[in-house]
């Protein structure tokens, strides 16, 4: 044999003996690549299958909303007319607030005075003549008199 067949030849064997383990490797790998993609498949049709039953429950949905919308619009219609009454009630209740918090002092006087005995004639005159000053004019609480010196 001649030095060149023997060096193609050791070559080869060279060569043969780093491809092998290659070859090797490069099967383990593709055996996990297939097994991560089978894992992965499971996965995606179990989420797929969940994606189309949501799917079909929102077309449900959707058609059940389509079947109702003028009970919709009519219940969205009222509440919006409910709030407004609200709105107008309570300006309502506002006024009548101020106008019992007005009245109703001069109301508990009128019913005090009803309460009181009628006061005969001379008690009438006693009550007219300490009501009024010295030249017939009406006198208020605390004006008139004299302080004691």
């Amino acid at each position: 044999m001649e030095t060149v067949e023997i060096i193609k030849v050791v070559l080869f064997a060279i060569f043969i003996g780093a491809f092998i383990p290659f070859l090797f490797q490069l099967r383990r790998s593709l055996e996990g690549v297939r097994r991560t993609f089978g894992d992965v498949a499971k996965h995606l049709n179990a989420t797929l299958d969940e994606v189309g039953d949501a799917t079909y429950e929102l077309k449900e949905v959707a058609t059940t909303l389509n079947q109702n919308k003028e009970r919709i619009v009519s219940l969205v219609t009222s509440a919006n007319d409910l709030a407004a009454l609200t709105k107008k009630l309570e300006g309502a209740v506002k006024i009548a607030a101020t106008v019992g918090a007005a009245v109703a002092p001069s109301v508990a006087a009128a019913v005090q005075a009803w309460r009181q005995p009628v006061p005969d004639e001379e008690e009438a005159e006693e009550m007219m003549a300490n009501a009024t000053g010295p030249n017939g004019s009406r006198q208020h609480k605390g004006e008139g008199h004299a302080k004691p010196e």
